[in-house]
């Protein structure tokens, strides 16, 4: 388990087991997207970068979710994923599929 300080307050956010996330907002960063998802009651983020096809580790999911126009666009379903944490702390995602 990772321990988040959100607001003064830890909440557990388990690395390593599947879990259950909705995307809320997809951005342009430097060299990455940066993925806001939603976990339980926790917003988090964590980026996904352009040198990995913007996909998770596992290279089985693709972040860069485009609407017709081609602009970036949060999905209307749901993601089953895990994460890991990188040596400087920061959240990765190890994979991601489409809850069905």
């Amino acid at each position: 388990m990772c321990e988040i300080i959100e607001k003064n307050e830890e909440i557990e956010f388990p690395l390593n087991e599947e879990i259950i996330i909705e995307i809320l907002d997809l951005r342009y960063g430097k060299k990455s997207l940066i993925v806001e998802a939603l976990y339980e009651d926790l917003v988090f983020t964590f980026n996904v970068f352009w040198t990995n096809k913007f996909s998770s580790a596992d290279n089985k999911f693709s972040f860069k979710i485009l609407d017709e126009d081609k602009q970036l666009v949060a999905p209307d379903y749901e993601l089953i994923a895990k994460f890991d944490l990188t040596k400087s702390g920061y959240l990765k995602c190890l994979s991601a599929r489409i809850k069905e």
